[in-house]
């Protein structure tokens, strides 16, 4: 027989794993190294993770591109916060 406290475990284990795969892109557009404007689609989950790296995407169809910070300038949420690299 399983201690409860491990059955808790368990739970709160598989309860919490769907809420790491979800993305959630919302309209926005990055700055390129020529000072181009992009517009596309911004996965935004998280400062910490936005922080280390812009997940882009130009519409629902497309691949998302993963730029790190020194391959684009700055990056932002048309209703939201504004990331710039400071790098």
């Amino acid at each position: 027989m399983m201690h409860p406290g491990f059955r808790l475990f368990l739970l709160l284990v598989y309860a919490g794993m769907p809420l790491f795969g979800q993305a959630d892109f919302r309209p926005g557009y990055f700055i390129d190294l020529n000072n181009d404007t992009i517009p596309g689609e911004i996965d935004s989950r998280g400062e910490i993770r936005n922080s280390r790296f812009c997940l882009y995407r130009t519409d629902d169809q497309s691949d998302p591109e993963k730029f790190l910070p020194g391959e684009i300038l700055a990056y932002r949420f048309l209703e939201g916060k504004y990331l710039l690299n400071t790098s």
